[in-house]
């Protein structure tokens, strides 16, 4: 009989701490990768005749978004931005140079989520924010797509990580409709 208490105890110690556990793990893997970018295309980046269309750009210029969310995104985000663009085109070896063809990156944030509530920490924190991003050559659009900056660990919380997370998402976009390069 003890020993079947001391199983049952064993077992339900086990079995409540598996939410602490991948609490733990989750907040861990968060300090590796940082924020998370997706990105979505709505309109334009046509492959066709042109496998890489935006091959011919060697400068990411990147403009002040301006916030159509209902609630407002902090100045930081929009400060952040550009620098985190380019270190991550620099991260996928994307030239962007000073005197290269311009490809300007502007859009809207269309939303904005912080966790900075206690009530919003109880199944962990979840923050983003969703841009309407559009890749303009001179007047002319490019492309339009919905790109999201995401954080669900704790350490990722903030808008500079949701600036970042958003940096990403433009980044892999361009990456993806960019010719592949050689190492």
């Amino acid at each position: 009989m003890r020993k079947l208490i001391v199983l049952m105890m064993l077992v339900s110690c086990v079995s409540l701490s598996t939410g602490c556990m991948s609490r733990a793990i989750k907040e861990g893997v968060g300090v590796a990768m940082g924020a998370k970018g997706v990105s979505f295309i709505s309109s334009g980046f046509a492959g066709g005749e042109v496998a890489a269309p935006l091959g011919t750009f060697t400068r990411f210029q990147v403009d002040s978004f301006v916030n159509q969310s209902p609630v407002a995104v902090p100045a930081t985000v929009n400060a952040m931005l550009p620098q985190y663009v380019a270190e991550e085109l620099q991260k996928k070896k994307i030239p962007n140079v000073a005197d290269g063809r311009t490809l300007t990156i502007r859009g809207a944030y269309i939303y904005y989520e912080d966790a900075s509530k206690a009530t919003d920490q109880v199944f962990g924190p979840f923050e983003e924010v969703i841009a309407r991003v559009q890749f303009l050559d001179g007047g002319n659009l490019v492309g339009e797509a919905i790109c999201v900056g995401r954080s669900g660990e704790t350490v990722n919380m903030g808008p500079d990580k949701k600036a970042s997370g958003l940096a990403k998402a433009i980044a892999n976009l361009i990456d993806k409709h960019y010719p592949k390069r050689t190492e």
